[in-house]
């Protein structure tokens, strides 16, 4: 549902028109609402037909027209939001948000309103809107989009980052609030679009002041001075981004070690990379629970699956195998082909394999060594079923220093990823 409200915001932004589609009429097929969306797509394949038709100077009209209207849409849903929303919250007796909620919710929202009220001031004191007829020179517009991009990046940056976290905040607000899920829901029915609808549009700007500039620089002859807006705005797009991807990495981060049962070294700032069950060659049958890997930049952290093993936490400590004392990773499977193409090698290797002495790393001493190596390093023999086709083909293993860690995917396509990832991480500590 979420993201179909997504797709049908931004189809009704590309047309700068309120559509007045409600996203669970679409999404329960009502005959007129699909129609209108169907009518509102038709419409946009329209204007984008006519704009490859048209001759240069009247596109680049066009664009600064649709500029300033989408623009203007912009700001009247930004102010709607503040009027109908973030002000009865606030000012009602009782208050039914204090501050802080209002700001987790819609975050710096009035700050992002007025700035973009004043830079819509700005074009249309430049363009008078009935006066655009043909436009070539692009300085002004230059002049105003570096404005505008001097304050957007802290703007929206700090707008993103809260983001994420108020979609969950909002629908817990909703539920433990009545006053305000009513407040709420009459906007929601007022504007045939939900609340979430509204809050993902300041996200969706910026990559729409990018398409609309890259677009202009493609039927102006003055284009330099606007390929370097378009080089400043993918700068600012990059950074957002990687400040976005930071944040919910440390959300990420700390949700996992919230979930674990037992003590082991923070994890810190290092990259989440993957997780999921792998099964571990040579370990206990008799123990029932089942082995789950959490693989970040600089670890490979082993845990067994217990729900509720303590209350919030459905994961209990096991061990940790540190990426830095890893040499490479390897298929089994192709080694043990490999191997059989050789007869007389064959055995020397089982032989040579069972004799190597292994030793567990440091912080794994207190768990049997066997439990993490292959059943032919360990000097046992393989349980019957470990031989079979589909599971060897998930084989593989991670060669650490004094042993081998064997492990066992839940298919071939996530073994692959798995030593993709491995790999990855190995090399890049390496400093390859």
């Amino acid at each position: 549902m979420s993201n179909l409200s997504l797709v049908l915001h931004y189809v009704n932004d590309l047309v700068s028109l309120p559509v007045g589609i409600c996203v669970t009429d679409v999404y329960k097929g009502k005959p007129s609402a699909v129609l209108g969306l169907l009518r509102t797509i038709r419409d946009r394949l329209d204007i984008e037909y006519a704009l490859s038709k048209m001759p240069k100077h009247e596109r680049s009209a066009f664009l600064i027209k649709e500029l300033i209207t989408t623009e203007q849409v912009y700001v009247s849903k930004l102010f709607l939001v503040i009027e109908t929303l973030m002000t009865p919250a606030r000012l009602s007796r009782p208050a039914m948000l204090s501050r802080g909620e209002v700001d987790a919710v819609f975050g710096n929202w009035k700050d992002i309103a007025f700035k973009h009220e004043a830079f819509l001031d700005c074009l249309r004191g430049a363009f008078p809107f009935k006066k655009i007829a043909t436009y070539l020179d692009t300085s002004i517009l230059f002049k105003l989009l570096d404005g505008l991009m001097s304050w957007i990046k802290p703007v929206y940056t700090t707008y993103i980052l809260n983001y994420d976290a108020s979609i969950p905040f909002c629908a817990s607000l909703r539920k433990s609030n009545q006053r305000f899920d009513s407040l709420v829901a009459r906007f929601e029915e007022a504007q045939a679009m939900d609340l979430y609808s509204f809050l993902i549009l300041p996200v969706q700007r910026v990559p729409r002041y990018l398409l609309l500039v890259r677009e202009l620089t493609r039927c102006t002859p003055q284009a330099e001075q606007l390929r370097a807006c378009v080089a400043k705005f993918d700068a600012i797009l990059h950074t957002v981004n990687e400040r976005k991807r930071a944040l919910d990495n440390t959300r990420k981060v700390r949700a996992i070690e919230a979930s674990i049962h037992g003590t082991f070294a923070s994890i810190g700032n290092q990259c989440y990379l993957r997780e999921g069950f792998l099964g571990i060659l040579g370990a206990d049958e008799e123990d029932e629970t089942r082995s789950y890997f959490f693989l970040f930049s600089d670890r490979l952290m082993l845990t067994r699956h217990i729900p509720n093993v303590s209350p919030c936490k459905d994961f209990k400590f096991d061990a940790v195998f540190w990426l830095k004392d890893a040499d490479e990773v390897t298929d089994e499977m192709e080694n043990e082909e490999a191997g059989a193409e050789d007869e007389g090698e064959g055995e020397d290797a089982t032989e040579s394999a069972a004799s190597t002495s292994t030793t567990a790393p440091s912080d794994v001493a207190a768990v049997a060594v066997t439990d993490y190596l292959p059943d032919a390093a360990a000097g046992s023999e393989p349980p019957e079923h470990e031989t079979e086709g589909d599971e060897r083909a998930c084989m593989f293993g991670i060669i650490m220093k004094d042993f081998v860690l064997g492990l066992v995917a839940e298919s071939e396509q996530s073994k692959l990823e798995w030593m993709e990832d491995l790999s990855s991480a190995i090399q890049k500590l390496k400093g390859k």
